[in-house]
């Protein structure tokens, strides 16, 4: 990938929904490097000189037991600084032979990338899930049944802090002595490089947004002056070039 935050939405597409399978494993051989890491709930690959074709097998299964899978990429961060790229999306598996009716489920991938030769390849894919939306990736059966075990947690928590509260243990007295200055939140300084970061994609941000705005007109009046313009510097250097030789 040489635009990491744009492309990435059409590598998950094509590695995730792919039309057929050869355009799948292409799309795998061409985004990901060839010693890829994937972790996930269900799934650990190390890297090593295989991982790639073990993770190439993990996407195919998805699709051998859900024919159809719909991704609905939500949100796109990109990390310059450590090469990162963040991905909050939603998919939708349509498991064959299933009785139930498919859910979405939320999912928050992590890509490392590695950069070689202005091209940024992905060296590890990180899948994280809430238990709920991982039980209606698995089975929406077990949706309530993990439900009630995490409401459960909540309870046992609070049983368990009040018990040790009256020990002693992490006793919380009135908050009203509290210095705000002790609460604030303070700023943290800047990684080193990381404002010139900022600073360069502020100024990309920018000329991409003037660029958004300038109507179809103003950018033939721009193509039309970038010509005029490369015209009168032809004909300039030209004449040079004819008064040198007759200066000879």
């Amino acid at each position: 990938m040489q635009n990491p935050s744009v492309e990435i939405h059409a590598v998950i597409k094509l590695v995730h929904s792919s039309i057929s399978p050869d355009i799948q494993k292409a799309a795998v051989n061409k985004y990901f490097a060839a010693d890829a890491a994937f972790r996930h709930p269900l799934y650990r690959v190390e890297p090593g000189p295989l991982s790639r074709e073990r993770l190439l097998g993990i996407y195919q299964w998805y699709r051998i037991i859900s024919p159809k899978i719909e991704v609905d990429i939500r949100d796109v961060f990109y990390d310059r600084l450590h090469d990162i790229v963040f991905v909050d999306l939603a998919q939708t598996l349509h498991f064959r032979f299933s009785p139930f009716n498919p859910i979405a489920c939320r999912s928050l991938s992590r890509f490392t990338l590695r950069k070689c030769d202005d091209v940024h390849y992905i060296c590890l894919q990180e899948d994280f899930f809430h238990p709920g939306d991982l039980a209606a990736l698995l089975s929406p059966p077990l949706i309530p049944i993990v439900r009630t075990i995490l409401f459960a947690s909540v309870i046992a928590s609070n049983i368990l802090a009040k018990w040790a509260r009256l020990f002693g243990i992490w006793r919380a007295s009135d908050v009203d002595h509290v210095n705000a200055e002790d609460v604030a939140a303070k700023p943290v300084k800047p990684r080193p490089g990381e404002g010139k970061l900022r600073q360069k994609n502020r100024r990309e941000v920018s000329r991409a947004i003037k660029r958004s705005r300038q109507s179809p007109a103003q950018e033939d009046n721009d193509l039309e002056n970038f010509t005029r313009d490369l015209d009168r510097r032809s004909s300039a250097s030209s004449i040079r070039t004819t008064e040198a030789t007759g200066a000879k």
